[in-house]
């Protein structure tokens, strides 16, 4: 269908939103006499929607009737009041705040059980035991 590729390239060209909507006795429906296509974001009320959306209107005479089509279109350039980003931060400062940093902690060696050191009176005991 005409509709879904025009829509289509509006898009790839780089529009926030755009729609299509094809009406009047030309449209092969038995029951609906509007066909209405469209995709992205478009603003249809307030500020925004009256000084950014393009819009434009245009009749086609067709052998079986008038066909009316309306587009409108919000450009890439527009900046919305209300538009959120959410900034990534770098890799490496995620690892960070996930891991905090640890105190390194001071290790003393490991003490080795040695005899106990002698007094002087425990060596002249031994060295009079030695001496008899």
């Amino acid at each position: 269908m005409i509709g879904h590729r025009e829509l289509e390239n509006i898009m790839n060209a780089g529009a926030l939103g755009a729609e299509i909507v094809i009406s009047g006795r030309g449209v092969p429906s038995s029951r609906s006499r509007t066909w209405r296509f469209q995709a992205g974001h478009l603003k249809k009320s307030g500020d925004i929607s009256e000084t950014y959306v393009k819009r434009a209107k245009t009749a086609a005479n067709l052998r079986s009737g008038t066909v009316g089509i309306r587009v409108s279109i919000l450009p890439s350039d527009v900046i919305l009041p209300d538009r959120v980003r959410i900034k990534e931060e770098p890799k490496k400062e995620i690892e960070q705040a996930k891991t905090p940093e640890k105190e390194e902690k001071k290790v003393k060696p490991a003490k080795k059980k040695t005899e106990k050191k002698k007094t002087v009176k425990e060596e002249e005991k031994k060295e009079a035991e030695d001496e008899k």
